[in-house]
């Protein structure tokens, strides 16, 4: 057997035993802080170990405290299938204009807004930003049109909504 054989079954070890000391260190914090929520931000106040060594780790807050037998003091948002596996950060661009695209031809709209594609598929409006620089980009490199969100009223009809409140349009500018 090799020393660098050695050395992987000592760095094991090591990351071992760092792991149950900070599982200590949760478990002394989580006594001491019995009547306040217990989030990594408090930790983080009187802990021994920071907030990215934990998730370093554990892989999360939420797991730390599993390890230490403290899960029920989890205060956090509940973790969903779609926030571990964020599937559209692993997709290529080309992935993302396809998905956008089988969106328009399920709902049958010639024109889509971010929340329409947010609603019906992996990708979110952040993901459209980081790559295209923005929804109206994404849309319009996948051949769809961006729906307008434009004025709700015409200045005629916005007069006429005024006036059934006894108000004019100016009152409003005014105000």
């Amino acid at each position: 057997m090799g020393r660098g054989h050695e050395e992987s079954r000592s760095v094991g070890r090591e990351t071992a035993l760092h792991r149950e000391a900070i599982v200590e260190d949760l478990r002394r914090v989580s006594a001491l802080l019995q009547d306040e929520p217990f989030t990594i931000s408090v930790y983080s106040r009187i802990g021994r170990y920071s907030a990215s060594c934990i998730k370093r780790q554990f892989g999360g807050w939420r797991e730390a405290l599993g390890q230490a037998d403290l899960g029920d003091r989890y205060v956090g948002p509940a973790v969903t299938e779609r926030m571990k596996t964020q599937v559209s950060r692993t997709m290529t661009d080309d992935e993302i204009l396809e998905q956008i695209r089988n969106v328009a031809a399920r709902l049958g709209k010639p024109g889509l807004s971010g929340a329409d594609i947010e609603a019906n598929s992996e990708i979110k409006q952040s993901q459209m930003y980081r790559r295209f620089g923005s929804v109206s980009a994404a849309l319009k490199r996948a051949g769809v049109e961006q729906v307008s969100h434009g004025r709700r009223y015409t200045k005629t009809r916005f007069s006429k909504t005024c006036s059934m409140f006894g108000r004019t349009s100016a009152d409003l500018r005014r105000s």
